[in-house]
């Protein structure tokens, strides 16, 4: 077969070298449960209930997950109160703790949060809910708080 006009002989050739990159940035991403008491004519004996957090970090990520102290008034880490609805200003005190159920879940700095490295996949904690036993029983009526969950990374 002959060459065509103007063009090189395929025996010759060139080269050009060119990088690839991928750049994975740390990451993260949480969705929570509600955490509900139930219902209950007295708290006399207290009430118990868990929630679950879901966080999702890229992998080798080092990161911490906190919680604040809900969004009823002076509700505070060491007294989280749960608020009645409108025209009722009576609270119920609770607590949440880590997932061991002794320590205080709390967000102040990284002492009060939950650490862990990230590994690419969801990485499930329990949050374990309760109002002390001897608990005065307020008037009837839904109490409730919205509580953040946050994770730093």
């Amino acid at each position: 077969m002959a060459a065509m006009p103007g063009l090189a002989s395929a025996a010759s050739s060139a080269n050009a070298e060119f990088k690839v990159n991928l750049t994975i940035n740390p990451d993260c991403n949480i969705d929570a449960t509600d955490l509900n008491f139930g219902r209950h004519s007295t708290l006399e004996n207290g009430a118990t209930a868990t929630s679950h957090l879901d966080v999702t970090c890229s992998h080798g990520t080092p990161y911490s997950v906190g919680l604040n102290a809900g969004n009823v008034k002076d509700s505070t880490l060491s007294n989280r109160l749960l608020k009645g609805g409108a025209g009722n200003a009576e609270t119920v005190a609770y607590q949440l703790y880590q997932p061991d159920n002794k320590k205080v879940w709390g967000d102040t700095d990284a002492n009060d949060r939950m650490a862990a490295v990230g590994s690419g996949f969801s990485q499930q904690y329990v949050v374990n809910g309760r109002i002390p036993t001897g608990h005065a029983t307020p008037r009837p009526d839904d109490y409730s708080s919205i509580v953040t969950a946050t994770v730093y990374f």
